[in-house]
């Protein structure tokens, strides 16, 4: 995390965790406008994870900069995105109740 060159690499991170906190916040204060925050934050977390994760199968004869090995970082990315996704359709799919 010290080293620039990787600093885009986490700090979309943060700011999408930041963002899905701050959907769940408004969920919880008022579910039926809150329901498009969430959906929007599960898109956009989507979004990220698609490119990180299809990037890291492109690169998996390289090593990663993670203290462990490549195809592990896919495996944990795969698992991400596949979460986000489900959270994703979940948020569009569920009626909220007023």
């Amino acid at each position: 995390m010290s080293d620039w060159h990787y600093f885009i690499s986490w700090f979309d991170d943060y700011l999408l965790g930041g963002f899905l906190l701050f959907a769940a916040w408004q969920a919880h204060k008022n579910i039926v406008t809150g329901q498009k925050f969430l959906a929007a934050g599960w898109g956009a977390g989507t979004a990220a994870l698609f490119l990180s994760f299809f990037g890291q199968l492109d690169r998996l004869s390289q090593p990663d900069p993670a203290p462990i090995s490549s195809i592990w970082v896919a495996v944990i990315k795969g698992a991400i995105f596949l979460f986000c996704m489900v959270n994703l359709i979940v948020s569009l799919n569920t009626k909220p109740q007023s």
